[in-house]
């Protein structure tokens, strides 16, 4: 049961991977958290989350019954995975030690708030890259996958064409969609700057 629930929040995950301008928090919540938490992440990771717990507390019958993703032996393929979170593990370490060298203007918690912020969408970043690669396996799973992606590129162009046709026709429809789709304004703003708080503060993203 838990096993089909996964399937469907990865599928959302797909469907809903070109929303980027959705910001939930934002949403929820009425402010900017400067990390803005797009479907696509929150389906991902409710994906992950069950399938964890239908790994631990499920049936261990065999292998191919723990779930969507089976790991199985130790892999070529994981000993890549393995390399490269190493790798990205030492590339965050450096970062946090150059934050302790570099001269700067703003408080240590400020910088080191920024920084753990970068952290959690890293690790979001590893999820997209791991799970895909380790679950995305055999016909009827790319099947699946090339189907969500579709869907959702569908989805993408028909919200495209409401916005042409919005502005020859005018209506009430759209701005009120506007209001959910471009609700995360760090991730739209295109700027080089730091979007937070609904404004722009002088630091680098």
């Amino acid at each position: 049961m838990l096993e089909r629930i996964s399937l469907f929040f990865y599928g959302a995950a797909l469907v809903t991977l070109p929303m980027s301008g959705v910001g939930l928090l934002f949403l929820l919540t009425g402010r900017d958290w400067g990390f803005g938490l797009q479907p696509s992440w929150f389906f991902l990771y409710l994906a992950v989350g069950l399938q964890v717990v239908q790994t631990v507390f499920g049936r261990q019958t065999s292998a191919r019954s723990r779930g969507l993703l089976v790991f199985g032996s130790f892999t070529p393929t994981h000993r890549v995975l393995l390399a490269g979170l190493v790798l990205v593990l030492l590339v965050l370490g450096i970062s946090g030690f150059g934050i302790m060298l570099a001269p700067s203007g703003e408080s240590a918690g400020s910088a080191w708030g920024r920084f753990l912020r970068q952290v959690v969408q890293v690790l979001i970043m590893l999820g997209y890259v791991i799970w895909p690669a380790l679950w995305t396996r055999g016909g009827d799973r790319w099947r699946f996958t090339w189907r969500m992606l579709v869907t959702g590129a569908v989805l993408q162009v028909g919200y495209g064409l409401l916005q042409q046709w919005h502005y020859f026709h005018p209506g009430t429809l759209l701005p009120l969609l506007e209001k959910v789709f471009t609700s995360n304004p760090a991730i739209l703003s295109g700027s080089e700057e730091l979007y937070l708080g609904n404004a722009f503060l002088h630091v680098p993203r």
